[in-house]
């Protein structure tokens, strides 16, 4: 018993003395020159890490914006809102053609080619496909955001992109130039 309190102890102080290092590495080669324009960037793009802007991550797509490197319109799941967001905090204009994507795409999976393997469902950041295994799958467009990372893991490579149908809820109306923002908006009695 004595035996295997001293290997506890053992065990346990040098998992603090390198939790100890670690913390002073950490301290010592922080990046202390951070942007805060760089957390601002992330903070409006919608965290999807889905890669479609050219880079690994939200982060790093954000850090390229703030040094000049790469234009705002560059995210399709976060859309024209988010291109909006992202002109204003670095105070240039929105582009003309506002988001990469010249259409709001959504997954459609060809419920003939399903196979009911749940790698889809599993991959999505949005929580926009539904199904058991085993059974065919299909997509909440109302959620989906088009991210595309369902179509890479999909084995029977029958999911495809396709533009999302507008309806009352999502149609955006032109009006004399301006642009008018329904989606998400409460109801007016």
């Amino acid at each position: 018993m004595l035996h295997l309190l001293i290997v506890v102890a053992i065990f346990s102080g040098a998992a603090f003395a390198l939790g100890g290092c670690l913390s002073f590495f950490a301290a010592r080669f922080a990046d202390k020159n951070q942007n805060p324009l760089v957390d601002e960037l992330e903070k409006a793009l919608p965290g999807a890490q889905c890669g479609q802007c050219g880079f690994i991550g939200c982060r790093e797509y954000a850090g390229a914006i703030a040094r000049g490197e790469a234009p705002v319109n560059l995210c399709t799941p976060g859309g024209d809102s988010c291109t909006r967001s992202l002109a204003d905090l670095m105070h240039v204009p929105v582009p003309a053609r506002g988001v990469r994507a010249s259409e709001e795409l959504v997954a459609l999976i060809d419920q003939s080619r399903c196979i009911g393997c749940t790698k889809c469902s599993k991959i999505c950041p949005y929580d926009s496909i539904s199904g058991k295994l085993k059974e065919k799958h299909w997509v909440d467009p109302a959620l989906c955001m088009g991210c595309e990372k369902c179509i890479a893991a999909c084995p029977a490579k029958c999911i495809t992109m396709k533009p999302l149908e507008p309806t009352t809820a999502t149609w955006n109306w032109q009006i004399s130039g301006e642009l008018l923002e329904i989606r998400n908006r409460e109801p007016e009695f």
